[in-house]
């Protein structure tokens, strides 16, 4: 199994919207995968398809609950917009974990427990460097961060996540974690600000920065719908555009699948 975290400190960075397109790319490959919300907003799931009315027993704060018999197994429900994945929902009641030191511990914990019922698991997390983004920087596998075309979305998470993760987690927690991926997105091609956040990157951290994700409106309108972009117009650019980088940030799972 492995887990991927989709982490950045700033929002509205199409953060949520490249996770739902790594579970979508996930499934598509004959993966099972476990959605996994921890942003205290719910939009990951909302983008899976989930909605108000949906059927829960419970939701991402009742398995981080000490005191509640829930598990990440039992609190998973299937996706009405994408066959082979399950989602735990994010609430507002997350918001509290955020603060409280047990939940780093926690979320990798439970992960743990949860065995091999799933194939990957794809965190989406909040825009922060608090407790919840700690536990999914433990959890996770691979590390994604992905960098808005823009200086400060590209400030963020050099000059905040990066020596987050060296000092808070690498050295305390997860021997060895780093950001494996920077996914520059919403760019926009022949602009100053998208040339000069891709060259920062790729000067920064060679080998590890994916093809950028070109902006388009149809993300937002994907959200409205309640699916991720890649089914809610499979044609458009930023579809292609994650395809070609998911080739690189999914390989563990997507190599995985090809031999079974």
């Amino acid at each position: 199994m492995t887990t991927y975290a989709f982490v950045s400190p700033k929002g509205g960075v199409a953060k949520t919207t490249s996770a739902a397109e790594a579970a979508l790319t996930l499934a598509r490959a004959g993966r099972k995968v476990l959605a996994y919300d921890l942003e205290p907003q719910g939009n990951f799931a909302a983008r899976l398809g989930i909605t108000p009315s949906t059927d829960v027993l419970y939701v991402a704060d009742d398995v981080l609950d000490s005191r509640s018999e829930a598990t990440l197994k039992s609190a998973a429900v299937p996706s009405p917009a994408v066959p082979g994945v399950d989602v735990v929902i994010g609430t507002r009641d997350l918001a509290r974990r955020d603060s409280e030191s047990d939940t780093a511990h926690a979320i990798p914990d439970e992960i743990v427990r949860l065995g091999d019922v799933y194939d990957d698991i794809v965190i989406d997390t909040p825009p922060s460097l608090h407790q919840l983004v700690r536990g999914a920087l433990v959890a996770a596998d691979v590390v994604i961060a992905p960098v808005q075309c823009a200086t400060e979305a590209y400030e963020a998470v050099e000059d905040e996540l990066v020596p987050y993760v060296a000092t808070r987690v690498a050295a305390r927690m997860r021997p060895g974690q780093e950001v494996h991926w920077f996914m520059p997105t919403m760019a926009f091609p022949n602009t100053n600000s998208t040339r000069d956040v891709i060259e920062l990157l790729n000067e920064g951290h060679p080998g590890r920065v994916t093809v950028p994700i070109r902006h388009t409106t149809e993300v937002k309108d994907g959200y409205t719908s309640g699916l991720p972009v890649g089914l809610y117009r499979p044609n458009s650019t930023a579809t292609q555009d994650y395809a070609l980088a998911f080739k690189q940030v999914l390989a563990p799972s997507l190599s995985a699948a090809t031999t079974h």
